[in-house]
């Protein structure tokens, strides 16, 4: 069972994605604050925190960084939720570092499907770097593959949200998809199985 970290300065949403995620079959920790998260991050290991952008005090991508600098935390996976609109700017600065973004208001359905997502993702990349590990390719190109796909993966689910709601397709560099294709063209080529 996956454990959920939930961070929102709204005692009513914790509650609601609390009780939305345990009828899906996860377990949450909860956090009011970006404070209060670094904090549980002590004492717990969560398998994804889902981390509001507008909370008084440290915001959240405040908060992300801080996850993300801290070498026991930042492997981590975060997703970003709010209903505030994600702005270009946000999305180029944050991308590298998050998993996903979910915009309130959100259903259960959608909230389930937006976290099976990311845990299918990584399952599947690691299913990859397992056969490559076994097929002796070198920890840092493994690496690079792993992060390679989770950041393609992210920019598409960002342009999506971006285009609909600017009304066009904001630019994102393509240079990693470009170089996913080569890492992928390099794995097929010693036979190991790639996404």
């Amino acid at each position: 069972m996956h454990t959920i970290l939930i961070v929102d300065d709204s005692a009513y949403l914790v509650d609601l994605f609390s009780k939305m995620l345990q009828r899906g079959g996860y377990q949450t920790i909860v956090a009011y604050s970006g404070e209060e998260c670094i904090s549980v991050l002590e004492k717990a290991k969560p398998d994804l925190i889902l981390l509001d952008i507008m909370m008084d005090g440290m915001d959240g991508w405040e908060t992300l960084i801080k996850i993300k600098e801290n070498s026991s935390t930042s492997d981590i996976p975060v997703m970003m939720e709010t209903a505030k609109q994600l702005t270009p700017e946000e999305a180029e600065n944050y991308y590298f570092y998050i998993e996903g973004y979910i915009m309130k208001p959100v259903t259960q359905k959608m909230l389930h499907e937006a976290i099976q997502h990311v845990f299918d993702r990584r399952a599947a990349i690691e299913i990859t770097a397992a056969h490559a590990r076994d097929a002796g390719v070198l920890p840092s190109f493994i690496e690079e593959y792993k992060n390679i796909c989770r950041i393609v993966d992210v920019n598409s689910q960002l342009r999506k949200i971006l285009g609909s709601i600017y009304m066009e397709e904001p630019f994102f560099s393509t240079k990693e998809e470009t170089r996913l294709s080569e890492l992928k063209k390099e794995l097929t080529s010693r036979n190991i199985p790639v996404l």
